[in-house]
């Protein structure tokens, strides 16, 4: 397990926006990065040969499943219950200092949302 800096950043691909999302500290462990947003909420990534699979915590927490092929799942959690969505993944790319991931929640009339995710991950000494 090694220690590194995290900088994620989120494109919108539909509202042409990039946000900063986290800049931490995180641990990196073969396929899987796991780090905290400021307010506590963890986050777990699990970028293997088959999927990508997108862990947040807290009490809105989300589990976003990208398999290489067909579609995936989107389920958002939050007091009122759980929301179940369809995925796409677009494009996904490792490497040691970067991880990107493009897909789409998709909707009945095509895409409800289509985002493009890059963690940025430095390792430390």
């Amino acid at each position: 397990m090694m220690k590194v800096m995290v900088r994620l950043l989120q494109y919108d691909m539909q509202e042409k926006t990039e946000t900063v999302i986290v800049e931490t500290g995180g641990l990196l462990k073969g396929d899987k990065l796991s780090y905290f947003e400021k307010e506590g909420i963890r986050h777990d990534i699990l970028f293997s040969d088959e999927q990508v699979v997108l862990k947040r915590g807290g009490q809105f927490g989300s589990e976003v499943t990208l398999p290489k092929l067909g579609r995936g799942t989107g389920l958002v959690h939050s007091p009122y219950g759980t929301m179940s969505l369809e995925t796409q993944l677009l494009h996904r790319e490792k490497k040691a200092d970067r991880w990107t991931v493009e897909y789409q929640i998709v909707g009945t009339g095509g895409p409800v949302s289509h985002m493009k995710l890059v963690w940025y991950i430095t390792m430390q000494a």
